[in-house]
């Protein structure tokens, strides 16, 4: 019986041939429990980087739509984080920085119609590597700002539903109004700690505004990614509210049109001639 042909070797380890797959070296496999050190975060279009950004830095996130260039007719807008992947070379050998986006959300957004609520929701692209699905509404009442609420899953809702009792709603997060009278959010857990800050300053004359998020206790990474999904979901809420306010088109508007005399000189609307 004939040996079986030994694989063709190299000083460096066994030859790498041109049309095989990359080979991925990480030195460490990213937990979504690994805690992350306070952190600052600019977003900049599409792209969301720890400020201050260095001159060849990756995203730690990106988004498929820039937020600030969005109508209310845009309902969808996916993010992820990136992760930075060690290769080795198959032509040359040498190690190649590159570059993988791991899906975390799809933000979803509704304007409120006629003054009722708006709606934002994030849904989870599967897997563990987020808190789970969320929205963000009105605090209840005698409460201050918003509040960033756990979606229970249906099997989970009527589970608990079959215990007895009324199924209370737990939330992860308030957003209110920075209170020193900033121009502001601050980001609070269940405990009343304050974990982040959320700002936008003004670029100047033609420019666009930067939007920050501070991050001020270290937290494990899937919390931070779904800190940063609800921070983006936030600014889209913010964005379509500001344009609605610069272009207020509610019930009252409409009652205003209806209730002006019509000017006689133009034609009659509408009935039969």
């Amino acid at each position: 019986m004939a040996p079986a042909p030994q694989k063709p070797t190299t000083l460096l380890g066994p030859e790498i041939r041109d049309d095989a797959p990359p080979q991925y070296v990480e030195e460490k496999p990213l937990s979504p429990e690994d805690i992350l050190q306070p952190a600052t975060f600019i977003l900049r279009g599409l792209e969301i980087y720890t400020y201050p950004p260095l001159p060849d830095a990756i995203p730690s996130y990106k988004l498929s739509r820039v937020i600030h260039a969005q109508g209310p007719a845009t309902h969808a807008i996916d993010i992820a984080r990136v992760e930075s992947v060690t290769r080795v070379s198959p032509r040359t050998g040498d190690l190649v920085m590159s570059r993988r986006e791991r899906e975390l959300y799809d933000l979803q957004y509704w304007q409120g119609l006629l003054g009722g609520p708006f709606v934002a929701e994030a849904k989870p692209h599967g897997g563990n590597r987020t808190l789970g699905e969320m929205s963000i509404a009105r605090a209840p009442r005698f409460h201050r700002g918003y509040r960033v609420i756990k979606v229970l899953k249906p099997e989970q809702r009527a589970s608990l539903e079959r215990r007895g009792g009324k199924v209370k709603q737990e939330w992860w997060w308030r957003v209110r109004h920075i209170s020193d009278g900033g121009n502001g959010w601050e980001w609070g857990n269940a405990s009343g700690d304050v974990i982040a800050r959320q700002t936008a300053a003004d670029a100047g004359e033609g420019g666009s505004a930067e939007h920050k998020l501070e991050v001020v206790e270290p937290l494990p990474r899937r919390t931070l990614d779904s800190l940063v999904s609800m921070w983006c979901l936030w600014m889209w809420h913010l964005h379509i509210d500001a344009a609605a306010r610069e272009s207020p088109k509610g019930w009252s508007d409409v009652k205003r049109i209806m209730q002006k005399p019509r000017d006689p000189s133009l034609p009659a609307q509408g009935g039969f001639l």
